[in-house]
């Protein structure tokens, strides 16, 4: 075997420390700057088990939303089958950020808006200090007209609302774990 300079030391110590910064990083955490919220279009609890998500605009125009997906737990009988199911928590927090680009037809000439997504996860201290500045846009959320039911009672919805805002906000708080 050669010797080893110390060159070659630096290198070897630096490719390690590449190689577990690669292992440790948790894939899809590029930098995306978050959106400053200006709209809360829909805040609700998913059919899914319990997922909670909530959907607004951005300043610049984006159409974003940060998801919890719900984690679940198997419950399984003496032979192995599931038997039910329960909510244990909820996984690393999702944004999906839509972006409007201008696209014209090369054939037409027409010109629409058409929308670049990025989705990335999150920590949780990211996802609570945005559900954090979205408080206010909860709190006085409008139905819009095309959505609008005369027979849905808006203040119960309202509280359900603000129900599900809080329990992002506890999940955030927790760091996805339900209860404290």
């Amino acid at each position: 075997m050669g010797k080893l300079s110390v060159g070659s030391i630096c290198i070897s110590i630096h490719l390690q420390a590449i190689y577990r910064s690669s292992q440790t990083l948790p894939k899809n955490r590029e930098l995306v700057m978050l959106p400053v919220a200006t709209r809360v279009t829909m805040i609700d609890i998913y059919r899914d088990g319990g997922s909670l998500g909530v959907n607004f605009h951005g300043a610049k125009k984006e159409q974003c939303r940060l998801f919890f997906r719900v984690k679940r737990q198997d419950i399984l009988n003496e032979k192995g089958f599931i038997t039910d199911t329960i909510r244990i928590g909820y996984l690393e927090p999702v944004i999906t950020i839509s972006s409007p680009v201008e696209y014209r037809s090369t054939i037409t000439g027409i010109t629409q808006t058409k929308y670049d997504s990025v989705e990335r996860m999150l920590s949780w201290e990211e996802a609570r200090n945005l559900l954090e500045t979205m408080k206010d846009l909860v709190e006085n959320f409008e139905v819009e007209e095309e959505w609008r039911d005369e027979d849905e009672d808006e203040a119960r919805n309202q509280k359900h609302r603000m129900s599900y805002y809080h329990q992002m906000l506890d999940a955030a708080n927790n760091r996805g774990t339900i209860g404290n």
